[in-house]
């Protein structure tokens, strides 16, 4: 991943921003990552959509240098569940993560004068951020989630046009109320799930280790981006 003027960027803030693509595209992308953080395989999704829409693409380290490690799972050990319960306890009701996004959108908005549409995606983790971010009055133009932790009537504060990529370990009930509602009235949505692939093979949690985790790993990142292409 290129760091294309990082620290100009990130210097005003109080936590890393990894960017990639093009400093003077007219479209601009915000990453919430799952809870491995910037990882190597969320990079290159944000280096495939970057491309895909010549766009800048940001990625916050919304957890401070805190993520969780790939070592503690599965968390079949007392040491390893002491690990993620002590995780998901600081992180998963962080009042700050959301302003934190809010923050780097601030700053990108302000060193990134050129973009005039901007979107966010989440994985896992991420997802709900995305999704609080498309409430009434969002900042953003379209937003998306992969493989996301999904909460029971949250697609109903969903305001703008957005896609949910499924794995088959989502809740299907809670994906069909998003595909119901993203397919009323008035609404732009694509609701899809991928029956093949596990939770988070889109993000840190994929290890390409065969045909069908890369064909869905890349084909998840082409239909994103040609939702992102067609609605910013």
């Amino acid at each position: 991943m290129s760091q294309l003027d990082l620290i100009a960027l990130a210097k005003p803030l109080p936590f890393r921003t990894d960017i990639t693509g093009d400093s003077s595209s007219k479209r601009g992308l915000l990453v919430v990552t799952d809870a491995f953080g910037i990882e190597t395989r969320v990079q290159y999704g944000a280096d495939l959509l970057a491309d895909r829409l010549e766009a800048t693409v940001l990625i916050p380290d919304l957890f401070l240098g805190e993520a969780a490690k790939m070592e503690w799972f599965p968390p079949n050990t007392p040491e390893k569940q002491e690990l993620v319960s002590g995780w998901e306890h600081r992180f998963e009701n962080d009042s700050n993560i959301y302003p934190r996004l809010m923050d780097c959108l601030a700053e990108a908005k302000k060193k990134l004068p050129s973009v005039r549409s901007w979107g966010i995606y989440g994985l896992c983790f991420g997802g709900g951020k995305a999704v609080e971010a498309s409430e009434e009055g969002s900042p953003f133009k379209v937003s998306g989630q992969c493989h996301p932790g999904l909460d029971h009537g949250s697609q109903k504060n969903i305001t703008i046009p957005h896609i949910l990529l499924a794995s088959k370990d989502e809740d299907p009930e809670i994906v069909q109320d998003y595909r119901e509602y993203l397919s009323g009235p008035g609404k732009i949505g694509i609701v899809e799930t991928y029956s093949k692939m596990h939770h988070g093979w889109m993000g840190a949690n994929n290890s390409f280790s065969t045909s069908d985790e890369l064909q869905g790993y890349f084909e998840g990142y082409r239909q994103l981006g040609d939702f992102f292409a067609k609605n910013m």
